[in-house]
């Protein structure tokens, strides 16, 4: 089974297209959707509770990581997939999912990359397409599946072996965003195999880049990916909550 797990803090703009993407899987079968309020003060729990079978948990502490950690433990699924609540999955999404890890006994996470196609403008996407094609994925394919040193992970689209997210201790809920991501997947990675994949992409807002700067915002994901390599740890260590 997989578990689909969404963090959401006032989405209320964006948690019905979210769930209407995965209402809309074809060919996918045991799977549950579950929605971890997180301290909202709008309708999203409650546009979410029109979906039959969504099951809302209420946490409230306010916190991105610990957000998800509750919605894992509250999981019945083997697999864990991750997903923001301002994302929509393409029709089989679910299904290349599970076909990823039944092709692959040793893969333990998989993940892929955003595209902002959502509210995203030319510079964006151009910005997107430069660091995922000449950084991010030639820095996957050698730190990771050529010296085995790191791997990258994106937290809002990633689906990963409960049993090995739950020994690891789950997301570190005393790291920020980006960092988060390092951080995890530098522990996963000593488990077993990650894999990016260009293909397994999922549309998202662009809020955060015409919040905080497309070259800025640039920056502090290639550096995530190198930092914990060198450092052995996040890069990032403040967030900055966009809505």
């Amino acid at each position: 089974m997989i578990s689909v797990i969404i963090p959401a803090y006032n989405e209320e703009k964006n948690i019905g297209s979210c769930l209407e993407s995965l209402f809309s899987q074809k060919d996918a079968t045991d799977w549950e959707i579950i929605v971890v309020d997180n301290a909202s003060s709008d309708r999203t729990a409650e546009i979410a509770s029109g979906f039959p079978g969504v099951k809302i948990i209420k946490e409230p502490k306010k916190g991105v990581t610990l957000a998800r950690n509750r919605g894992a433990a509250e999981a019945r699924g083997d697999i864990l997939f991750f997903l923001d609540a301002d994302a929509i999955v393409p029709s089989d999404y679910l299904k290349r999912i599970s076909e990823k890890f039944e092709k692959d006994k040793d893969l333990i996470v998989v993940s892929g990359p955003y595209s902002y196609a959502i509210d995203s403008n030319f510079y964006i996407k151009l910005a997107l397409f430069f660091v995922y094609y000449f950084l991010a994925w030639p820095a996957e394919c050698f730190f990771n599946r050529f010296l085995g040193l790191a791997s990258s992970l994106n937290a809002g689209n990633f689906a990963v072996v409960k049993k090995h997210f739950l020994e690891v201790g789950g997301f570190n809920e005393n790291i920020a965003l980006f960092g988060d991501e390092a951080d995890l997947a530098y522990r996963l990675g000593k488990r077993g195999k990650i894999r990016f994949f260009l293909n397994l992409k999922v549309r998202s807002s662009a809020r955060r880049f015409k919040k905080e700067g497309v070259l800025r915002l640039c920056a502090k994901y290639v550096l995530n990916v190198i930092w914990p390599v060198i450092f052995k740890k996040p890069f990032t260590k403040e967030y900055i909550d966009v809505r």
